[in-house]
């Protein structure tokens, strides 16, 4: 017997291979900013630690700086134009007013790897003649800049504050 090839049907089942890969480089280009969105996540979340550990950080000189000129009634107690590091095994040597930098009093519930990452931390202190004032040698700027390495991704960052500092006792 022979078959005409016109009786002959033949019937797909599957996909072929042009579909296959279509499909997975439609996928892929869905998926790509998806996976971004979540890697740009977490690297803003590295920064936004950083920079509320080196406010924390800021925010305890002043208090220390505040009390040490309160306490002395003189600003040459706070040693200013140099780095100081935080901790005894950091690249910058140990300001003598904050030897005794308190660690212990940190919240671990609000900064839990604050106590690790320290040693990424430095500072330094200037105290400048208030500008819009007239001089009055009783009452200073006092600034205080925090240097961090970020040691998730390798950036340097800074934190700024200033506060008008008296030397009078109150």
């Amino acid at each position: 017997m022979k078959t005409k090839r016109s009786q002959i049907v033949l019937v797909k089942k599957g996909l072929s291979l042009v579909e296959v890969v279509v499909a997975i480089s439609i996928v892929s280009i869905a998926f790509l900013p998806i996976f971004s969105l979540f890697s740009n996540n977490t690297k803003r979340q590295y920064q936004l630690v950083n920079l509320t550990y080196a406010t924390y950080i800021a925010k305890r000189i002043i208090e220390k700086s505040i009390q040490s000129v309160q306490s002395s009634g003189s600003f040459d107690s706070i040693e200013t134009d140099s780095y100081f590091a935080l901790l005894e095994d950091s690249k910058y040597p140990l300001s003598k007013l904050f030897e005794s930098f308190d660690v212990n009093g940190i919240n671990e519930d609000s900064y839990p790897t604050l106590k690790r990452e320290l040693k990424n931390y430095f500072f330094s202190l200037s105290l400048n003649d208030v500008q819009e004032m007239e001089k009055n040698p009783n009452i200073k700027r006092l600034e205080v800049s925090v240097f961090y390495e970020n040691i998730y991704n390798e950036k340097k960052g800074k934190v700024v504050l200033n506060i008008l500092l008296s030397r009078y006792k109150q």
